[in-house]
């Protein structure tokens, strides 16, 4: 080469290095945020930033019991028209943060209705891929408690 030739790279400008970053911090966070389900942040069995393909989980079956009343007496309940299909869906997924909603939601409703001392709980237990079970949350924790 000549000390005269000119070189055809040009100076990258201003707006095509700020796109450049941008591109790769989106790449990152894309790869990030699957990870986190992986390293064991959060909950398990929340998978919405998980590559679901490589999970066992989401064949994971949890039994849901929603147990209403007072402090001295207590009795199963059905969730069935209370409660949308898809929300049902994420309980027999074990969605605890879905469960917790929804008591918060009843025990909120038990209040409004004038009961002096509301009672919501719900069992959730979940077989695991492993085929043993998970008691999630326990039929004896009352979360209608101030």
């Amino acid at each position: 080469m000549s000390a005269t030739s000119t070189s055809l790279a040009r100076p990258a400008s201003q707006i095509e290095r700020v796109a450049s970053a941008f591109i790769i911090c989106w790449l990152a966070l894309q790869l990030a945020l699957p990870l986190t389900y992986y390293l064991g942040a959060g909950d398990p069995y929340d998978e919405r930033f998980a590559w679901r393909m490589f999970s066992p989980t989401r064949m994971t079956k949890c039994r849901v019991a929603l147990f209403v009343g007072g402090p001295t007496q207590r009795r199963n309940a059905l969730m069935g028209t209370e409660l949308h299909a898809m929300w049902r869906g994420w309980l027999i997924r074990g969605r605890s943060s879905v469960a917790d909603a929804y008591l918060e939601e009843r025990c909120r409703r038990q209040r409004a209705a004038g009961e002096a001392t509301p009672w919501a709980s719900m069992e959730l237990t979940c077989r695991r891929p492993d085929q043993s079970w998970d008691l999630r949350m326990s039929r004896q924790d009352n979360r209608c408690a101030p």
